[in-house]
């Protein structure tokens, strides 16, 4: 079996990529892991359409950040983005696919074992450059910006639109924190099954990871891009951790990294996957 890597679809934004994976998936025994983000807007029937163009292929995912993102309707009927999340799981069932966030246990490919999570942050990859916590939760640097969800925005250079679409029933912090305990609980139930485990992130998993451009201003951003966290469970577990897959940011010069005895790869771009064998 092969595992096909992408991050970072964005359909429909770039139909090529959607019609280069099935092209690929025609070829062969192969399954496609996507490491999130498979929409660009997060709109459910993009979702449906981008389910309905790889139908017949075997699709295991997890959610990006703007699959999350939240529709004027979903806001008005009182939906949070972890509806959304079962919602696309629901979707992701009725055409043969399965999302890693929502899995009970770990998914048995046969002597391997994917974990996975959106993963999400803390806002500690911008730690330093002097901005608070309310310039976080507002979403841009630049003060005299206030928003609320799906209202009117000001002028304003720059916002990150997790802050805009995106709905949690607590803080980003909480989130992280969850994700990493039920994806430590599956990584131990994969040990006791005696299986190694592939571990696919949307997130960032290390500040090293991170490119900085040296500007507070652009590197404020880098808050939303993933939490130390993550990295920090594939380390505890690296004994059958055998490598950690994640996208997010859009950097097509990222090479496999060997950190504290983790691989972590970056498997963005989505025209350039990285085709991974599996031995059943």
């Amino acid at each position: 079996m092969k595992l096909l890597l992408v991050s970072d679809i964005h359909y429909p934004a770039d139909h090529r990529v959607t019609l280069r994976l099935r092209d690929i998936v025609r070829d062969g025994d192969v399954v496609v892991v996507i490491a999130g983000d498979v929409t660009a807007s997060g709109y459910l029937h993009h979702f449906e359409k981008f389910l309905r163009l790889m139908s017949g292929a075997r699709m295991i995912l997890v959610v990006g950040n703007h699959d999350l993102w939240l529709s004027r309707k979903m806001i008005k009927r009182g939906y949070d983005s972890l509806d959304k999340l079962r919602r696309i799981s629901e979707l992701c069932r009725k055409y043969g696919a399965r999302v890693l966030d929502t899995e009970r246990g770990p998914l048995d490919l046969g002597g391997v074992a994917l974990v996975g999570s959106v993963g999400w942050y803390d806002y500690s990859y911008a730690e330093g450059l002097g901005f608070s916590r309310r310039d976080f939760n507002r979403g841009t640097p630049y003060r005299g910006c206030e928003k609320g969800l799906y209202g009117r925005l000001p002028p304003c250079p720059a916002w990150h639109n997790d802050k805009v679409y995106v709905k949690l029933p607590f803080p980003d912090e909480e989130y992280v924190r969850r994700n990493v305990a039920e994806m430590e609980r599956k990584i131990l139930a994969a040990e006791k099954l005696g299986l190694d485990v592939y571990l696919v992130l949307h997130h960032v998993p290390r500040r090293e990871l991170v490119k900085y451009a040296g500007d507070p201003l652009e590197d404020f951003f880098k808050a939303y891009d993933g939490s130390p966290l993550l990295g920090e469970l594939a380390e505890k577990y690296r004994r059958i951790v055998k490598a950690v897959f994640y996208g997010h940011v859009h950097d097509p010069s990222s090479t496999p990294t060997r950190i504290d005895g983790v691989e972590y790869v970056n498997v963005y771009p989505s025209l350039r996957t990285r085709i991974i064998e599996v031995e059943v």
